[in-house]
């Protein structure tokens, strides 16, 4: 809620503009966001998940290029929220679900840029979607970064890269896991297995883009 009032103040001070277009009124107008489509529901067998849900198509949607690229890297703290609730209102008649796992990223990463993109989007999400958000574990192993590495090496870099965190015996039967982008599927397939190691009986992935 601090955070919240917090974001309005800084909106009122300085008025936001679409990060992608220039317009003014908000860091990601409806047009842009509306260019980010057509969503993609995927329930082709992916390792440890049961349905993939993404708002575009990463590879063939400059709009969307632009926005993954600014929520990284410059745009995190405002794109994340506009993102997040536009994710959770793809879901939400279609994903009944107990809880949110954002993906972690290592503490050591995490701390280099300030913020974990993927906490911020769940937040926002878990808000239209009524939803907790938990943390169960933990990145325990600091990753080359996925897009640095060919399609084959990411799975290898990935492998064991995360642990329930301490005193952690179960988790909610049915969670959604949220993270920016998913290419190979390995960093939520990964995560997957961990959850589903504690118990987790459906897993579905929601992301902003797919590659």
């Amino acid at each position: 809620m601090i955070i919240r009032l917090y974001q309005a103040f800084l909106d009122l001070l300085f008025p936001p503009s679409c990060r992608n277009c220039g317009a003014d009124g908000s860091w990601l107008c409806t047009a842009c966001l509306s260019k980010c489509g057509p969503s993609v529901d995927c329930t082709a067998p992916i390792r440890n998940v049961d349905r993939l849900l993404c708002i575009g198509a990463y590879d063939t949607n400059e709009a969307l290029k632009r926005t993954i690229q600014q929520l990284k890297y410059s745009g995190g703290r405002v794109l994340s929220a506009t993102l997040g609730t536009a994710l959770g209102r793809l879901a939400q008649d279609v994903i009944m679900a107990d809880c949110i796992v954002p993906v972690p990223l290592h503490k050591n990463r995490e701390r280099k840029r300030g913020f974990n993109q993927a906490r911020l989007i769940a937040d926002s999400a878990a808000t239209v979607l009524r939803l907790p958000v938990i943390e169960p574990i933990v990145r325990s192993k600091n990753t080359k970064p996925q897009v640095t590495l060919h399609e084959r090496e990411r799975a290898t870099n990935v492998a064991h890269a995360f642990t329930l965190v301490r005193g952690v015996a179960n988790v909610p039967k049915h969670g959604i896991i949220i993270d920016d982008v998913f290419t190979t599927g390995a960093t939520i397939s990964e995560v997957a297995g961990v959850l589903r190691s504690a118990g987790m009986e459906r897993v579905t992935a929601l992301t902003i883009a797919k590659g």
